[in-house]
């Protein structure tokens, strides 16, 4: 259940936390059960989740005892600003490929150096671990994996409707990170392993990946204005992110004469 897992995430402790559905009304409640180890109080643990759902675009209230809360349903003023939320994502933490380069090459280098027996694929998937809980929105989005959102009010209809259509431009953008990270911490083992020198390594990855961050930062704010990525073939799909990396980096050699004649 959706409502479980984002209870979940905020309240690390699986056995404290439970859920059930409510017999009239069609709502859900989440109480708390004593936790076996030291916990923050309820007060602050019922705040926390009542947060989280709001960020869903629910409506929760919390129960007077403080033992739990009570979800009711869709909240248009949650709903938009959830909707504020994902466009601010998309406005600014996705658009900064810069911020992610150098996140994810520092942390390679790091994991590297803890672990000099680790292989390439474990630093790899280390580091793109650390970026996803960098971005928030990858464990977010895939709390919601399965969720059927609707609504029977008009108003609630278009609400979600447009929630669901950003949340699939940030999963894109998330994903158009973790590719980054990935191909990022390759090059810095093998830089590594070829070199021996971490900082060096670090400095040379960060250099080569130049151009390429540039571009990302181009299409970033290029997508912001004019929406989805146009096809690179009248007609066809739009242009993924590799095509579009290497259309924006190759100049065809007619148009570079035209440019500089």
């Amino acid at each position: 259940m959706v409502v479980y897992r984002v209870c979940n995430r905020a309240v690390p402790d699986a056995s404290a936390v439970r859920v059930s559905d409510l017999t009239i009304g069609g709502g859900v409640r989440v109480w708390l059960e004593p936790a076996t180890a030291p916990s923050p109080s309820n007060w602050v643990i019922c705040h926390r989740l009542t947060r989280q759902l709001q960020l869903l675009g629910l409506h929760a209230e919390i129960e007077r005892d403080l033992q739990g809360l009570v979800v009711l349903g869709w909240s248009l003023p949650f709903l938009k600003h959830r909707a504020r939320q994902l466009r601010s994502a998309l406005h600014h933490r996705l658009a900064d490929f810069t911020t992610t380069a150098r996140a994810a090459v520092v942390h390679a280098a790091q994991v590297h150096a803890r672990h000099d027996a680790v292989g390439e694929a474990s630093v790899v998937t280390e580091t793109c671990d650390f970026i996803g809980e960098q971005l928030r929105w990858p464990g977010r989005l895939a709390d919601l994996d399965g969720w059927h959102r609707h609504s029977d009010l008009p108003d609630l209809q278009i609400a979600l409707a447009h929630i669901i259509g950003l949340e699939a431009k940030v999963a894109q953008a998330c994903n158009e990170h973790l590719v980054y990270t990935r191909v990022l911490a390759t090059s810095v083992c093998r830089h590594i392993t070829a070199a021996g020198d971490h900082r060096e390594a670090q400095h040379r990855v960060l250099a080569a990946a130049a151009p390429w961050l540039r571009a990302s930062q181009m299409l970033a704010h290029s997508r912001q204005r004019k929406g989805d990525p146009l096809p690179l073939v009248p007609g066809g799909p739009p242009a993924t992110l590799t095509e579009r990396l290497i259309a924006v980096s190759v100049t065809p050699h007619s148009e570079r004469a035209a440019r500089w004649s």
